[in-house]
């Protein structure tokens, strides 16, 4: 991959724009001043090198292009992106171990099966990471490829895939650690922080599931068409289960619900690693000043500000297996990028603005310090607290769904109601009413 680098600019550059967009926030976080020093020395440094403060336009990114021969096969399945022909790779891989798992396991010794199954697990939380990454950007040209495409996966993960909509991008990303996103970090406050991460998604999971049932719910009243994906896909996860369980329970428990619980837990557990103790969000509406970019090749206002409020993953293999998952931060300036596209564009936006202890190599060493030694720090490397620093008492969920006021009484209802309103669609087809 080639290197990326980016020209400072000269007195109007991005460490003036940081300084007047931060000097107008007076609720600014007291624990972000030392990385903003840090990134106005980087800046200063970067600005003393640009030829004595000329005005020098940034280099555009570009990107680095597939090899030929991917873009061939791109172009014959109809890809947007040639390095999709990775994710469709292991979604039928993940399809075809599935298969041969539940009927050749009664054949395969305990270190076979045992093998078999642990490579199922890592094959499904591949999974997970394009099933996040398609709900921010459809692979095909063709709608109706995208939605073939959404079915499996929706098989291969256990779980309707539209459903990341709602609970993924009009929660957290809108409201990243706010009262909004109700898989936010701070909710976890055990003194040690293992605990923190095997407790969260029994903490938030039900909340997160509850929240997508009635956006569902909503989406049915106003006729929109991502209902008729979700009642698709939620059936085709009941077919599944009904199918399996019948079939053999006990492959049921082990071969089809483990795999598929163990990726949900990995996908819904990653905020603990990419968001807790990073620097608390500043929000703006999508029409306001600062979400305007200063110039091609140029971050906004509003995302410099908040470079700081996602932790990164950069070594290989986090991002080989989970599809450049790792690379958070440009993630959440730019949601719509190819995932392809990530660490190029990690290196040319984020990080020359980015708290260093924000760029981390390894997960693994990470998660060993972090919550096996209990060392909950905060981006800047101080001891983080939640019950001093953000509380003594967390906030209460607010509801991140607007409902007209016809519709309030979704609010108030048993989540568990959209099952009948599955049905009562499958009731209308079947009998044309």
């Amino acid at each position: 991959m080639s290197t990326v680098t980016r020209t400072a600019t000269s007195t109007d550059s991005y460490v003036t724009r940081r300084l007047s967009v931060i000097g107008s926030f007076d609720a600014a976080d007291d624990r972000d001043e030392k990385a903003e020093r840090n990134c106005q020395d980087n800046d200063a440094e970067a600005i003393q090198r640009s030829e004595h403060g000329k005005d020098l336009s940034p280099a555009p990114l570009v990107y680095q292009a597939p090899s030929k021969g991917m873009q061939w096969v791109g172009s014959q399945l109809g890809l947007k992106e040639p390095s999709d022909v990775w994710t469709i790779s292991v979604v039928l891989l993940c399809l075809g171990v599935n298969v041969y798992i539940w009927t050749h396991a009664s054949a395969m010794s305990p270190l076979q099966l045992l093998g078999t199954w642990l490579l199922l697990v890592q094959l499904t939380a591949s999974v997970s990471t394009i099933v996040h990454n398609t709900i921010h950007y459809n692979i095909f040209y063709n709608p109706m490829h995208n939605r073939i495409f959404h079915l499996l996966l929706t098989i291969c993960f256990g779980h309707p895939v539209c459903t990341f909509v709602s609970a993924h991008n009009l929660s957290h990303h809108r409201y990243t650690q706010m009262a909004e996103d109700h898989m936010r970090t701070t909710q976890m406050r055990y003194k040690y922080h293992l605990w923190n991460y095997m407790c969260f998604f029994g903490r938030v999971g039900n909340v997160i599931a509850a929240s997508d049932m009635r956006y569902m719910r909503l989406m049915k009243r106003q006729g929109k068409r991502i209902w008729t994906e979700f009642a698709l896909q939620m059936s085709t996860v009941v077919v599944m289960h009904v199918f399996c369980a019948l079939t053999n329970p006990l492959y049921w428990i082990v071969f089809w619900n483990g795999p598929r619980m163990a990726a949900s837990i990995f996908i819904t557990n990653m905020n603990m690693l990419q968001h807790d103790g990073c620097a608390k969000p500043i929000n703006a509406s999508a029409k306001d000043p600062l979400h305007k970019s200063p110039g091609a090749g140029q971050l906004a206002p509003i995302h410099i500000v908040n470079v700081n409020t996602s932790r990164n993953f950069t070594g290989f293999i986090t991002n080989a297996l989970f599809f450049n998952n790792g690379y958070h931060g440009i993630h959440h300036i730019k949601p719509t990028l190819h995932w392809s596209k990530l660490p190029q564009a990690h290196a040319y936006y984020v990080k020359p603005h980015i708290h260093p202890n924000l760029d981390q190599v390894n997960m693994l060493t990470y998660f060993v310090r972090t919550f096996v030694f209990n060392q909950r720090t905060l981006y800047t490397g101080e001891a983080y607290h939640p019950d001093q620093m953000d509380g003594p008492v967390e906030p209460e969920n607010e509801n991140w769904i607007q409902y007209p006021a016809e519709f309030e009484f979704i609010a108030k209802e048993a989540p568990q109601l959209v099952m009948l309103d599955i049905l009562d669609d499958i009731r209308a087809l079947l009998l044309g009413k």
